[in-house]
């Protein structure tokens, strides 16, 4: 108990004694700690200026060699002055909020700090003085400082005074009533840094192809790399340094080869129009830049190449002419892969320069699983095309593509919606979009909705001189069109348009409508065109060339008011609910066409329509054509139409006289089996 009873606490006295010994080590402390914060502000605004001073020094000294400097009208930036007037050396102040002297192209300052020769937040964002002489191009000084945060400064004119009289490191780091931190680099330190040696030059290399990549060569050891791309229509800038995800390097014979991608349409992130600021289709310029990592030593520049962002080399934006001389060309004239004609539309037309291949394209792109191929839209909701597939274009937006008699072979498209080389083609207000002298080989087309192996869907649209077939024979699995809704051999379904001296030789099958060179037409005009059919030794094959479920014709699936067809033929063999050997269902006016295929239909079926509300001049059909099937009594006669109404039409067999009449019709033809020749 009296142990306990000695136990005490402090005494009140004992208690302040301590309070006021905490009071006193927090103050220390809390000092130390400012003092600390404040150093570490100032090496910060110190390590600014330093990077500052080597970038504006390095430029300024490039500028000089090379006459940029542009002294006759007068030096950038004010003059300092003493007693006797002018000395000689110049300062500018940045200090606005947007860096506007930075930006000035007519200034000075842009070859002394152009983009990407420091970063851009320090470029830009800060606040800087910059001594210099202009006679011997030396930079003298750079102070640095920030208009916010703990240490900041609310620059005042007379305070460059100030900042050139007593720079030392005591007078910066507690500047002013306020105390402000100010970072600067300059002096007899600066003086001491190799000026002599520049860096080594660089090699530029473009190529635009399967993508559009610029390859760098750096034969400097410890450089920084960068590469400016330039818009010369929206006259903006990107820098991309080498850490880019589109950046890849290699050591060749002892210097770094840098692989820089700006376009390439089968990896995600990696279109042109995702590099942001610059115009999707402009011209560009690319230069890289090389700089000293920490010396003070001449930059150096590659030369300018100068490509189109998303076409040929030959394109001319001015005009609205896009070169196509590879798949991503073509590619990149639909809005929701390239991004092309968005907010500033450029172009209108497009000219194929060369033969283009599908395979050569994957197997560029990936030599060792060219079928993994996909393609990618932006990220607009699109899925990409599942492996090995060609994405369908759709321009959204009026266009004429002139093929100029040049092939395009080996497509493959697989597309939950319209699907073909174009997915929907389509003009607006008074003006029509077209396509013309174009040959499409060996197309594999499936689509969800309609099918053709040049488009899908087509509306106010000229198409002119396409023609689409095999080589593999009407028995190849490989090479066809399909369509759930309509389908055809060239357009799955057209309206308000013209298709003239076009044809297609494949094979088709469809849903609702399906013809040889077209699934269904609507106010169209078909003019001098054909659907070919391919035989085995001289028969048809057992499966059809053209067959659907419900209108399917040789040439066309369906036609409506008030479309015309004339001096047009099939013969392809045809299969569907309503067939024809010319027409399933029609209506409008057909002249001058003839049909030569065997027939089935499970509900009407004739030799040339269908079904048939059409008005029919100087038309033929060949009625033995059907007994010349495997089995006859499945493909007996049909005759004319399978509605009864015959008027124009007559069959070309029906007497030696009359088929002679039409035999001159077929002299031109080529056929694909090589057994019917003679």
């Amino acid at each position: 108990m009296e142990k306990l009873k000695n136990r005490r606490g402090f005494t009140l006295a004992e208690a302040m004694l301590v309070l006021a010994i905490t009071t006193v080590l927090m103050g220390v402390a809390f000092i130390a700690v400012q003092n600390y914060l404040r150093s570490l502000t100032k090496l910060e605004y110190d390590g600014y200026a330093k990077e500052i001073f080597i970038a504006s020094q390095n430029h300024l000294s490039m500028a000089k060699n090379l006459g940029y400097l542009g002294m006759e009208e007068g030096a950038f930036g004010t003059e300092e002055t003493d007693d006797k007037g002018g000395t000689g050396v110049y300062y500018f102040v940045v200090n606005t909020a947007n860096g506007s002297a930075v930006t000035d192209k007519s200034a000075l300052l842009s070859l002394m700090l152009p983009t990407a020769a420091v970063d851009e937040t320090v470029r830009l964002g800060g606040k800087y003085i910059i001594r210099y002489r202009p006679e011997d191009a030396a930079v003298l000084d750079v102070f640095y400082w920030s208009d916010s945060g703990r240490y900041a400064l609310t620059y005042k004119a007379e305070y460059y005074r100030q900042f050139r009289e007593d720079h030392s490191r005591n007078a910066l780091r507690t500047f002013g009533d306020k105390r402000a931190v100010v970072g600067w680099y300059g002096g007899e330190l600066a003086a001491l840094l190799n000026t002599d040696e520049a860096l080594k030059a660089l090699g530029i290399v473009v190529r635009n192809a399967e993508r559009l990549t610029v390859t760098v060569t750096d034969p400097n050891p410890n450089d920084k790399l960068r590469l400016i791309v330039r818009g010369v229509t929206s006259g903006k800038e990107v820098v991309i340094d080498m850490n880019n995800p589109r950046c890849t390097s290699e050591i060749v014979d002892g210097k770094t080869v840098y692989h820089i991608v700006l376009d390439d349409i089968t990896t995600s992130g990696m279109h042109f129009s995702e590099l942001g600021g610059l115009t999707p289709g402009e011209d560009i310029t690319v230069q890289a830049l090389a700089e000293p990592d920490g010396e003070l030593r001449a930059p150096a520049y590659s030369p300018t190449a100068t490509t189109n962002s998303l076409f040929g080399d030959s394109t001319v934006p001015d005009s609205g002419k896009a070169e196509i001389a590879d798949i991503r060309h073509l590619e990149n004239l639909s809005k929701e892969i390239s991004n092309v004609n968005g907010s500033e539309p450029l172009y209108s037309e497009a000219k194929q320069t060369v033969d283009l291949s599908w395979t050569e394209f994957k197997e560029k792109i990936n030599p060792t699983a060219p079928d993994d191929v996909r393609i990618y839209p932006q990220d607009n909701g699109r899925p990409t095309t599942e492996k090995g597939c060609f994405m369908p274009v759709t321009p959204g937006y009026v266009l004429q593509y002139d093929g100029q008699k040049h092939k395009i072979t080996d497509v493959q498209v697989n597309d939950p919606g319209d699907a073909g080389l174009f997915g929907t083609l389509s003009g607006e207000g008074f003006q029509t979009s077209s396509v013309s002298n174009l040959m499409l080989v060996d197309f594999d087309v499936k689509g969800g909705t309609n099918a053709g192996a040049l488009a899908g869907s087509v509306q106010k649209t000229e198409i002119n001189n396409v023609v689409a077939y095999n080589t593999g024979g009407g028995t190849d699995p490989t090479v066809t069109v399909s369509g759930s809704g309509s389908a055809g051999g060239l357009i799955g379904s057209v309206t308000g348009s013209s298709v003239t001296n076009s044809a297609a030789a494949l094979v088709v099958s469809g849903g609702n409508s399906t013809g040889g060179l077209i699934g269904s037409a609507g106010d169209v005009a078909v003019i001098g065109c054909y659907a070919g059919a391919h035989t085995e030794n001289g028969s048809y094959p057992p499966a059809c060339n053209v067959s659907g479920n419900g209108s399917a014709g040789g040439l066309i699936g369906s036609t409506t008011v008030p479309s015309v067809i004339k001096d047009s033929y099939s013969t392809c063999s045809v299969s569907g609910g309503t067939a024809g050997g010319l027409v399933g269902t029609a209506s409008g006016v057909i002249e001058n066409c003839y049909s030569v295929g065997l027939v089935e239909g499970t509900e009407k079926k004739g030799g040339f329509i269908g079904s048939s509300e059409a008005t029919c001049t100087n038309c033929a059909y060949l009625d033995i054509a059907s007994y010349y099937a495997p089995d006859v009594t499945k493909y007996e006669a049909p005759g004319a139409t399978g509605s009864g109404a015959s008027t124009g039409i007559v069959p070309m067999d029906a007497s030696p006289e009359t088929y002679s009449l039409w035999s001159p019709l077929s002299t031109d033809a080529e056929p694909y089996d090589t057994t019917l020749k003679g």
